[in-house]
């Protein structure tokens, strides 16, 4: 098209030149030697034009011979990057669906000729885990790095992943923390780092790590909070005496402390080491702030030295959680250690007809036996050992559905560590 139109400026040129002259009888005269040469003005104009096209078109020539060897490489290369494409697209539509022979084969023979070299290398990689082959996987990630030098923080990071699938912790770590120091803001690297140090148990690293992990982004807020009182609670629960344990409580954050486990965590510590009036306090308080069961159960085993005050406290609740079993058994129990005997009755008879639980059928059992009632001691010893045989048959897993970690299925923290039942970190 565009030597079509250069061809028709031409013959527009000429023709105006023809015209131009047409009337005129001007020459030009061409001399060398002895050889002159004399022409009309009008065609002397009109070769002109035909032999700067000429030199035109040579010159236009001569660059596309020139040129030629680089327009056959592009075109060569432009072919193996679309077939390289093809492949790309492939190679990562069988690794998605797990055919880790045929990833693998893709990606990798493509990779030479690929515009995006890192994606071809990890997918490789990917597959190679899948099959199960280090050597292969390692070369590839080694790849992956040579062909985008600045894509170290991709490539550290997939290694990071390879090594927790394969159970390498310390590898792992080592390999996130190297990643850290080099990015240390990277929300990824940070992510993992958590994950990693909350299945390592390493709990004082991964309390010092929450903040960085607060502030990145996409964190979770709430869960943030529950993983920090895991994290403390742990902790806690490490601690060798209970010197130890009131240090680990004061460097808990106050938000942390006024956490329902980790109140109930703290208070069993104190009575364990019979600090009875400091856990009864610390309940009271915890309670009046927040209510909560096992907060109030625990308050209720608390042998403070001051039985009535204890029991005034714990009776300003029944306006507001008058039906609350966990309530009427704690007041039971109080009241019997302040040796009102029918009050510690009534209350721990209303617990058991509002939940009935072992525990307090034990504690009435007690009861009965200090004030001598025998015969109605073992009325609801018998009904006690019957509530348990009854409750241990509902609760047994069917042989035909398998208990969640029978199936291989993780608990949830609440299920299977520190904190009573019904509570979460």
């Amino acid at each position: 098209m565009k030597g079509l139109l250069i061809a028709l400026g031409m013959l527009v040129v000429a023709v105006i030149v023809a015209l131009g002259g047409a009337g005129d009888n001007g020459y030009v005269v061409v001399g060398r030697g002895d050889w002159v040469l004399q022409l009309s003005l009008s065609l002397f104009a009109l070769a002109l034009v035909v032999v700067v096209a000429l030199l035109y078109g040579l010159a236009r020539l001569a660059a596309l011979v020139w040129g030629m060897p680089g327009a056959v490489r592009a075109l060569i290369k432009a072919k193996r990057q679309g077939r390289s494409r093809r492949g790309l697209n492939r190679g990562l539509a069988a690794l998605t669906e797990g055919r880790w022979g045929e990833a693998e084969r893709r990606l990798a023979d493509g990779a030479l000729d690929s515009e995006v070299p890192l994606l071809n290398w990890l997918g490789a990689a990917r597959a190679a885990e899948g099959l199960g082959v280090p050597e292969r996987r390692d070369r590839y990630l080694h790849l992956a790095h040579a062909s985008v030098p600045s894509a170290e923080l991709a490539v550290g990071i997939t290694q990071a992943e390879f090594q927790l699938a394969g159970d390498r912790l310390e590898q792992a770590l080592a390999t996130l923390l190297q990643l850290r120091e080099k990015a240390p803001d990277n929300s990824q690297v940070i992510h993992s780092l958590v994950k990693l140090l909350r299945r390592m148990g390493e709990w004082q690293r991964l309390v010092e790590l929450l903040p960085a992990w607060r502030a990145s982004k996409g964190t979770d807020q709430t869960e943030a909070d529950a993983l920090e009182a895991e994290a403390w609670g742990h902790l806690l629960w490490a601690t060798e005496d209970v010197s130890a344990a009131k240090q680990s409580w004061s460097r808990i954050p106050p938000k942390m402390q006024r956490r329902e486990s980790l109140t109930a965590l703290y208070a069993e510590l104190l009575l364990g080491a019979e600090l009875d009036d400091e856990a009864e306090s610390l309940l009271g308080d915890a309670v009046e702030r927040k209510w909560g069961e096992a907060l109030v159960y625990l308050y209720g085993r608390a042998q403070g030295a001051h039985p009535a005050r204890q029991l005034e406290r714990a009776e300003g609740w029944l306006s507001k959680h008058g039906q609350e079993p966990a309530l009427l058994q704690a007041l039971g129990r109080v009241c019997m250690r302040g040796r009102l005997w029918g009050k510690a009755r009534d209350y721990l008879q209303a617990s058991i007809a509002a939940r009935p639980e072992a525990e307090t059928y034990q504690v009435l059992v007690e009861l009965l036996e200090q004030i001598n009632e025998h015969v109605s001691a073992a009325k609801y010893a018998r009904e006690g050992l019957a509530h348990v045989v009854q409750h241990r048959s509902a609760s047994q897993p069917s042989h035909d559905q398998p208990t969640p970690a029978a199936a291989g299925e993780g608990c949830r923290l609440s299920d299977c560590s520190l904190p009573g039942p019904g509570m979460s970190w």
